[in-house]
């Protein structure tokens, strides 16, 4: 019994840190967003823009949007608060009306399951996601130094996994069609610039996860 009730002591000081730290970046001014996510790998010999389409149809979703992202992901030192798996990365967003979004951002994953009452042939993990964002009114910067604010430079700085050589980040660019219902369901498909069988199925919902279940 002592055991749990560590354990149980430890989680939960995990999880007030963890609502401490999110305070405090709103705090800077970041921004937030939380949802549930399940990623699905499909077969390049499917067109992605005809899968979107099927699920268009079937959620009877907005039509599809296209957008091209530019992200840069570094090395991070964050805690990983309850088995929470940090990000840290630049994004740049260019949608089709030539629109440009530019932002540093925090992300943090953590592996969740969906349980239903009655009894299933199938299990369903989807992620549970806490984005937290600044937006930049400036020039892309190409690392955390170039951000202009101070303070989110020094608390993204502290964030950033010091390198003793090397850079230290990974540079990945794709091309994106979304497709939402903003009170349910957002559907996209990354197609990333590298040579690669498959692309990346996401959806994305922020109340009802039984619409996270594809069934086989």
């Amino acid at each position: 019994a002592a055991v749990f009730a560590v354990a149980g002591l430890e989680i939960g000081t995990n999880e007030l840190l963890y609502k401490r730290y999110k305070h405090a970046l709103r705090k800077l001014g970041f921004g937030s967003e939380s949802y549930l996510e399940s990623r699905f790998l499909i077969d390049t010999e499917k067109q992605p823009k005809k899968v979107v389409e099927e699920m268009v149809n079937h959620f009877g979703l907005s039509k599809i949007k296209k957008g091209q992202y530019y992200d840069r992901y570094f090395e991070t030192d964050l805690p990983h608060y309850n088995n929470r798996s940090p990000l840290l990365r630049l994004r740049r967003r260019i949608i089709e009306e030539g629109r440009e979004v530019k932002s540093a951002q925090i992300v943090y994953t953590h592996a969740s399951e969906i349980v239903d009452q009655q009894l299933d042939q199938f299990r369903y993990f989807p992620q549970q996601k806490d984005k937290l964002y600044f937006l930049l009114d400036q020039e892309m910067p190409k690392a955390i130094d170039d951000i202009n604010d101070e303070k989110v430079r020094r608390i993204l700085k502290r964030a950033q996994k010091e390198q003793p050589e090397g850079d230290g980040y990974i540079d990945v660019r794709f091309e994106r069609m979304v497709a939402s219902d903003p009170s349910s369901l957002l559907v996209s498909v990354d197609n990333v610039q590298q040579a690669s069988p498959f692309y990346v199925l996401e959806l994305k919902v922020y109340k009802d996860k039984r619409l996270l279940r594809i069934d086989p």
